[in-house]
């Protein structure tokens, strides 16, 4: 059925000039506001959808607002398009541009000067290369990635699952598998660079936690979700999840 959409869409579709990178803005890259009023400003929400809360918003002329290299697509068809599109099939760039960005259905997350991480729709947002930096600074390369993962569905109500692409494991990064008592299973990717833990939950949802002062192997931490914590080595961890009233010993896995 997808196929037979997409083709359809094909048919439909006349040559664009849109670029590939509008599928994937690669971590580091700027995204600058566009197509919003003067006396307006653009929201940056909580995750990809206007079913999310709005974390705060930035104005219609911001231009240094930097991308993770994590997206939100709103529908699967949009999701293949944009793996066709760039994997340079004829055909996909008017699909993504008309039915897709056009339409809200691509979203990004987003870092603002101010330290705010949150999403918005690429509807509104322009990608530019990442700002020059000083001379004499070595920056060393990102873990980029585009494996897909499924978050729980919009709070909007629209009955879609966002699709979202992570950046995946990079050299260095490690990834342990846990089973737990609760029946939950994690896969925590932790970070050479930055300092932080990617916990994926077996629902597909996906957390950033901080490393916290301490002498534990795992030792990581949020306030986000009411507060989550991950600690202990690889042989086994306490892991306090979103929402939860206490933690559950979880044991490695393969």
């Amino acid at each position: 059925m997808l196929a037979r959409v997409l083709a359809l869409l094909m048919l439909a579709a006349v040559p664009a000039a849109a670029d590939p990178i509008v599928c994937a803005p690669p971590p580091g890259h700027r995204l600058a506001v566009t197509g919003v009023p003067g006396w307006d400003s653009l929201n940056v929400r909580a995750g990809p959808g206007t079913g999310y809360r709005v974390l705060g918003t930035v104005g219609p002329n911001a231009d240094h607002l930097v991308a993770t290299g994590r997206v939100g697509f709103l529908s699967q068809l949009c999701r293949v398009a944009c793996d066709q599109y760039r994997a340079g099939v004829p055909g996909f760039a008017d699909i993504v541009e008309r039915d897709c960005r056009a339409r809200s259905q691509i979203w990004y997350e987003l870092r603002t000067p101010g330290g705010m991480t949150g999403w918005s729709s690429a509807r509104y947002l322009n990608v530019r290369p990442p700002a020059p930096r000083p001379p004499g600074i070595i920056v060393p390369p990102h873990p980029g990635g585009d494996r897909p993962i499924v978050s729980p569905p919009d709070p909007g109500g629209n009955g879609d699952r966002p699709v979202i692409d992570p950046p995946r494991p990079g050299p260095g990064d490690s990834v342990l598998r846990f089973a737990c008592e609760n029946g939950e299973r994690l896969t925590v990717t932790l970070r050479l660079q930055g300092n932080e833990a990617v916990v994926r939950l077996r629902d597909g949802r996906s957390f950033t936690l901080r490393r916290m002062p301490g002498p534990e192997e795992i030792n990581y931490a949020t306030p986000a979700h009411g507060g989550m914590a991950l600690e202990g080595d690889r042989g086994g961890v306490r892991w306090s999840g979103p929402g939860s009233h206490g933690s559950t010993r979880c044991f490695g896995a393969a």
